[in-house]
């Protein structure tokens, strides 16, 4: 179909002696040899296929992605020194923007058609962002391997065995994005993305203080997938504040609001605010560009300043032998995954309703420092140190994870000194005295 990107296979591991040559009704498109790897030498080729064939120095394979009618035709593969020639009849079909973007209200059901015949000896593979949700292989078929996978779409999807076609059943805001389905066979593969966009509330209200680390996610893994390059951009209240096209990242440091604050995670095009302040509140749009698809999240978020004003870090100073708790500050949603880490190692989660102290054994950190001293709170996610010691001194971080964003609090604790109070102190001072003159008489 037109838009999709296909992989035209040599079927062999090329080795350094192999000459392959690729040809589109007679003209050359490409070439591999021993050291050296050309596309599109010749003019006309280069503005008909510009910047859309790819060739694997390895195998030799040919790429061509977003495939139009007019690349319909003869593809000639020639492997000189096997005196090898291979001919596939490439044929591209228009398709409307309604077989490839989807639009249902939510609780509506969504089906996805692959649009060939399904053909036992082919492998079926379904995406959704880029995490793997359905497979079929031969008469065998699978959905949703990965726990995140099932966590999502927790029997909501269901896979049509004799057509491929995919339906995500139930839908909610959260199913909106890009679904690709990849199709391999022994002699080429196919790629093809579904753009759906699920109707309701599609703004995600993100609640946090004053000084923590944000980070607004795209939902995707990676944002440079088998040739297919998605452009990613990043709005704060109608303003752009960043981009990322492919593999260059652009950061607008024009804006003295979030000077040296904002970054781009190079692999997933996810948002990071640093240190973040009240005048940051606002509602942050991205938009996913991916060929003639187009996706909207959006993000209303509302930082608090707290009771006690704080930087970037809360601060607590408790005495020795004391019981010091670390609150959250947020509601914690059922989804939410919560991990508390003590000078960067992870000693206590909770996930859903469970929860799991010193899941790696940090409690025998540095001399059994947290031995039975840690108690965790399911419902609000609090952090109980009790009987503190100086041991028990240092910084504290929050990471509470869903799968829109992720906020990283900081809490720093001293412990000074023993918990003895002054009045406790001289008492015991009273009582040596007296028991020392008792002994004098």
């Amino acid at each position: 179909m037109e838009g999709d990107s296909v992989t035209l296979y040599t079927g062999v591991n090329k080795s350094q002696q192999e000459r392959i040559k690729w040809y589109f009704n007679s003209s050359r498109i490409a070439e591999i040899t021993q050291y050296q790897r050309k596309i599109c030498t010749d003019e006309q080729c280069d503005e008909r296929f510009r910047a859309r064939l790819e060739v694997d120095h390895q195998t030799g394979s040919l790429t061509i992605t977003d495939i139009r009618i007019a690349d319909s035709g003869l593809c000639q593969l020639e492997i000189i020194s096997r005196n090898t020639e291979i001919i596939f009849n490439v044929t591209v079909r228009a398709i409307s923007a309604a077989e490839l973007d989807k639009m249902k209200k939510m609780g509506e059901s969504v089906s996805l058609d692959p649009g060939v015949i399904q053909n036992p000896d082919n492998v079926m593979m379904w995406y959704f962002n880029d995490t793997h949700i359905a497979e079929i292989t031969g008469d065998q078929s699978e959905i949703c391997e990965d726990e995140q996978c099932k966590d999502r779409f927790r029997d909501r999807l269901k896979l049509d065995h004799q057509t491929g076609s995919l339906t995500i059943m139930k839908t909610r805001t959260t199913d909106s994005g890009l679904y690709y389905l990849q199709i391999n066979s022994s002699r080429f593969s196919i790629s093809r993305s579904f753009s759906v966009s699920i109707s309701g509330d599609q703004t995600d209200d993100v609640s946090v203080m004053e000084g923590d680390s944000v980070t607004l996610h795209t939902g995707f893994k990676h944002i440079i997938r088998e040739g297919r390059h998605i452009r990613t951009e990043w709005y704060f209240n109608d303003i752009h504040i960043a981009q990322r096209n492919g593999s260059v990242s652009k950061i607008c440091t024009d804006l003295e609001r979030f000077r040296d604050r904002l970054k781009l995670n190079r692999h997933t095009g996810d948002l990071t605010i640093r240190h973040i302040r009240t005048s940051d509140s606002g509602l942050y749009k991205l938009q996913i560009n991916i060929r003639q698809h187009c996706i909207l999240k959006m993000f209303n978020v509302a930082v608090d300043v707290p009771v006690v004003q704080r930087d970037e870090i809360e601060r607590n100073s408790v005495k020795e032998g004391e019981s010091l708790t670390l609150y959250p500050g947020v509601i914690k949603n059922l989804n939410d995954v919560m991990t508390w880490h003590f000078n960067h190692i992870l000693f206590t989660e909770i996930i859903e309703d469970l929860s799991f102290t010193c899941t790696h054994d940090p409690c025998t950190y540095v001399d059994g420092r947290f031995r039975d001293t840690l108690n965790l709170d399911n419902q609000t996610g609090s952090l109980t140190i009790t009987n503190i010691t100086t041991e028990h001194a240092g910084h504290y971080h929050l990471k509470i994870n869903s799968s829109r964003f992720s906020i990283k609090r900081t809490f720093s604790v001293t412990v000074n000194g023993s918990g003895q109070s002054s009045a406790g102190i001289q008492c015991m001072l009273l009582l040596f005295c007296c028991s020392w003159l008792q002994l004098l008489v």
